[in-house]
């Protein structure tokens, strides 16, 4: 069964708790540039980045080396980094802008949900982040969010 994280854009508070403790769980570090979760700011909007896991892959249609994979027992999108040579094509390529990129390493880091167990949604003191099944009216709630970071996205990238 897929689940997936849906993302309340008008609960964040902008906090960076999940920042922090995506960067401290998956890389041993708090450092938001290495965090698979981004907040983006601005003025007076703010909304997390993440992972969507859209049904059409757009950052694995466009890997050059098929680094970039749906793993069919979770459904979540997993990037195998001894394949990836670092090239940034998927960070382009995602329409969430939700694709970060680890600069000592060279490669994306793409939310895989903790392994089933995702951090950012655990420490959300808002519950801005909520992990479920798929589920048709959780569908309804992802579009919903989705709508909504993209007009953030569009008010904040003017």
């Amino acid at each position: 069964m897929r689940k997936v994280i849906l993302v309340d854009p008008d609960q964040c508070g902008a906090c960076h708790i999940c920042e922090m403790v995506c960067s401290l769980f998956k890389e041993g570090e708090c450092n938001p540039a290495i965090s698979r979760i981004q907040i983006l700011r601005g003025e007076m909007l703010e909304t997390p980045l993440i992972c969507q896991q859209c049904e059409v892959l757009f950052c694995a249609s466009v890997c050059p080396t098929g680094a970039i994979k749906r793993d069919e027992d979770t459904g979540r999108v997993v990037v195998d980094e001894k394949t990836c040579n670092g090239c940034r094509a998927c960070i382009a390529a995602c329409p969430f802008q939700a694709i970060g990129y680890h600069s000592v390493r060279k490669k994306p880091l793409i939310c895989d949900h903790c392994n089933g167990n995702p951090q950012c949604v655990e420490w959300c003191p808002r519950e801005a982040l909520q992990y479920l099944e798929i589920t048709s009216l959780h569908e309804k709630e992802k579009i919903k969010g989705s709508e909504k970071i993209f007009s953030v996205l569009s008010k904040i990238n003017k």
